[in-house]
């Protein structure tokens, strides 16, 4: 999330040059993070370009970070280009969570055969059956909060936030998660931060959050959506 009022100067401003040719164009990013702009400008910085990032400004009513980059008026245009061009609403992911319960089962439930041959190459438990399961459908930077409960009536709560959505130039997508699963109303599980690409598999942790109850694992498949 983009925090107003925090000034982020990314390279100091080189003297100013008068001469003809030189321009300054100020952009403001609407979806994209100060950081990343920086990032897409770079290939076409030179000795006599700079980019700074003074702080928040004013655009349509709304409060946004501006892009002020100074030079050579045909990098300039360079620059602009690409940030405009990259600077969309990001894609919403689509996160499939599988509570998994793993210990003192002699076999493994059908409902998640796929999930287990993944589980059989990193731990030795005998057996493993589904808790519980959540489908939740989040924008980047928003906040995720879903509360399931098993067959035996634990309440799971799945917290966090999507920290980002990311699509590279080949296309590959992957989203930045930050959760924490909850086991009734007090106990945090599993608290875990990790980046996953679009339609992965992965196994965020296990946790043993009672003495007297199986080994829970937390599963995430997110799903990029395109449109």
């Amino acid at each position: 999330m983009r925090t107003a009022g925090v000034a982020l100067i990314l390279i100091p401003l080189l003297l100013a040059c008068e001469s003809q040719g030189e321009v300054t164009r100020r952009i403001p990013l609407k979806n994209l993070k100060p950081d990343e702009a920086f990032v897409l400008a770079l290939p076409y910085l030179g000795d006599s370009t700079a980019i700074s990032i003074p702080g928040p400004a004013t655009d349509a009513d709304d409060v946004l970070p501006v892009l002020t980059v100074s030079g050579p008026r045909d990098r300039v245009e360079q620059v602009e280009a690409v940030v405009r061009e990259r600077d969309r609403p990001k894609p919403d992911v689509l996160l499939r969570f599988q509570i998994i319960e793993a210990d003192g089962y002699d076999t493994s439930d059908p409902a998640i055969e796929d999930v287990t041959r993944v589980l059989r190459d990193l731990f030795r438990f005998e057996g493993y059956r589904l808790a519980a399961e959540a489908v939740v459908r989040s924008s980047a930077y928003g906040e995720i909060s879903q509360v399931v409960h098993g067959s035996d009536g634990t309440r799971y709560s799945i917290n966090g936030e999507v920290r980002d959505i990311t699509i590279d130039d080949a296309g590959r997508s992957a989203a930045s998660l930050e959760l924490t699963l909850w086991v009734t109303q007090s106990i945090p599980a599993l608290d875990t931060s990790v980046n996953v690409p679009s339609g992965q598999l992965v196994v965020l942790g296990t946790t043993r959050p009672r003495a007297d109850g199986p080994t829970l694992i937390l599963v995430v498949q997110p799903e990029v959506i395109q449109e």
